[in-house]
């Protein structure tokens, strides 16, 4: 199972997203809830279940960022933005509605400038276990991510950042 790319609708709020078996379209969702409700910003989980002929049950699974606001030429998300011990925190970034892709990097530095971590960005995320490049984990403190990318639709250069707060 395979998964487009959020398409923004390019007339106002909402769009689709197609998912894929063997290369066929099998569903297209317009991103609302069973009351026709636009669903709100994030990741959202899709799960294909088939049960065969024989009797077998095949579940593939994936993940996709889904963006209505289209106001917002580059959004960075931090979940949760208050980080403790043992937190993994899931960064979530776009560029005008689409997702970011691998082109794009979120570099999270002390607030004495020096790098502390640098994260690739796949299919709009990138999650940060809270250690260093050398693999401690990092000081309670404050803490800036800088999203780095290209919007994959226009080819631009576009930057964001975000700060976070580290506990123990």
């Amino acid at each position: 199972m395979t998964l487009s790319n959020f398409v923004p609708n390019p007339n106002g709020p909402g769009g689709t997203i197609s998912i894929y078996l063997n290369g066929q379209v099998i569903a297209v969702w317009n991103v609302t809830d069973g009351a026709g409700n636009l669903v709100p910003n994030g990741f959202y989980q899709f799960v294909v279940v088939e049960t065969t002929n024989n009797g077998n049950v095949i579940q593939l699974e994936g993940e996709a960022y889904i963006s209505t606001n289209h106001g917002e030429e580059v959004s960075l998300l931090v979940l949760p933005n208050i980080g403790h011990p043992g937190d993994i925190l899931k960064f979530i970034a776009s560029f005008n509605g689409i997702a970011a892709d691998n082109q794009s990097m979120i570099k999270i530095y002390s607030v004495d400038a020096e790098l502390v971590k640098a994260l690739v960005i796949s299919s709009g995320s990138a999650s940060w276990d809270l250690k260093n490049i050398n693999g401690f984990t990092v000081a309670s403190g404050v803490y800036i991510a800088v999203l780095d990318g290209i919007d994959p639709a226009s080819g631009q250069k576009l930057t964001q950042s975000k700060k976070i707060l580290i506990t123990h």
